[in-house]
């Protein structure tokens, strides 16, 4: 399917003040609440309209907020990611990058115990 035929997306009504606003510097969180588009879908949208993201354009995390977030309030790296507009990938490297012990993905206990299976 080509750029002409593309399917509409429920985002195409605010791609022109979504693309505004990123290319004016605001960050991904802000855009987010702004233009009620989930986080995880500006890169999409971004893509879909053909506008270049730089690496050194995106949000650089401090582990002053990252770490607090993961070690004292328990906040998944994904949830991290999205409060802080963010990649998973940038705030795991912070996390590796300071030497943070990781907590596996997924439920609690995993997805084995929930469902009852003792090993």
């Amino acid at each position: 399917m080509s750029g002409e035929e593309r399917r509409p997306s429920k985002w195409d009504a605010v791609a022109e003040d979504v693309i505004a606003d990123y290319r004016a510097g605001r960050r991904w969180v802000a855009i987010s609440r702004a233009h009620g588009i989930p986080v995880g879908s500006i890169a999409t949208l971004l893509a879909r309209y053909g506008v270049a993201r730089d690496r050194k354009e995106w949000p650089k995390l401090s582990a002053d907020v990252v770490i607090p977030m993961y070690v004292r309030e328990r906040l998944s790296q994904r949830k991290i990611a999205a409060a802080l507009g963010a990649s998973e990938n940038a705030v795991r490297e912070v996390l590796d990058q300071h030497r943070v012990e990781t907590r596996p993905s997924g439920p609690p206990g995993g997805a084995l115990r929930e469902a009852g299976d003792e090993r």
